[in-house]
């Protein structure tokens, strides 16, 4: 089933508008009247608004993401220097080992390495003396790690809200504004169908109109082109 893209119902407003309009004498019998059009017009105008809105809604969370990430990777650096100084204080085996992570491995899960961080606070203020004095571990290691956690959370929150609230809200406007678009435009085409059945010249112009919302942007080309065959 063909897609009715926003570029498409775009470019059909550029041609129902004029032609709706040339023949607004026989249409205002089936109540399309001036006004009609520029409602239509400032329809097209909110959907467009809200296309490029929901796009930077779209790339403001992907920004997101990589700054998600890389809040991980400031925490995990931290955690790292951590557990190494915990695998040097505590003999193989040991439950202290395992409160530090140190045999575990990281897949990437916000929730993950903030329950480590948990873990890893706790084991340090009841095993303070033996990691500063075997791990050479000291406060500010922790200070460190924690600060890094807390600029996780931070984003993660961040993330959260855009991916719950802004980023339906966003589409659920354009899908508003899009099917708005398309409700005058169909009573454009629902009175034109009336009025020219009898007249096909007439209400061809409409119909070919009517196709162009089911156009997409077209592809950019390639920065590379291939080169012309050789002569």
């Amino acid at each position: 089933m063909p897609t009715i893209s926003c570029n498409g119902l775009e470019q059909e407003s550029r041609v129902l508008i004029p032609l709706g309009t040339k023949q607004i004498t026989r249409l205002q019998k089936r109540d399309i009247t001036p006004e009609t059009f520029t409602n239509y017009g400032d329809y097209v105008k909110t959907m467009l608004a809200e296309e490029a809105k929901t796009g930077d809604v779209v790339t403001t969370k992907e920004a997101l993401t990589e700054s998600e990430a890389q809040a991980r990777t400031g925490v995990l650096k931290a955690v790292n220097r951590i557990r190494g100084g915990a695998k040097k204080t505590f003999p193989k085996g040991s439950p202290q080992l395992k409160q530090f992570h140190v045999n575990d491995n990281f897949h990437s899960s916000t929730k993950i390495l903030l329950g480590w961080v948990n873990d890893i606070n706790k084991g340090w203020e009841t095993n303070k003396i033996p990691l500063s004095t075997k791990g050479k571990l000291i406060e500010d290691d922790f200070t460190a790690m924690n600060t890094a956690t807390e600029l996780l959370r931070s984003t993660d929150t961040s993330q959260e809200v855009k991916k719950n609230d802004e980023v339906p809200g966003a589409y659920n406007a354009l899908v508003a504004a899009k099917n708005a678009v398309i409700s005058i435009a169909d009573e454009i085409h629902t009175a034109a169908e009336n009025e020219f059945s009898d007249e096909p010249d007439l209400l061809n112009p409409f119909h070919q109109a009517r196709q162009l919302r089911f156009n997409t942007p077209a592809r950019k080309p390639a920065d590379n082109p291939a080169p012309a065959p050789a002569q």
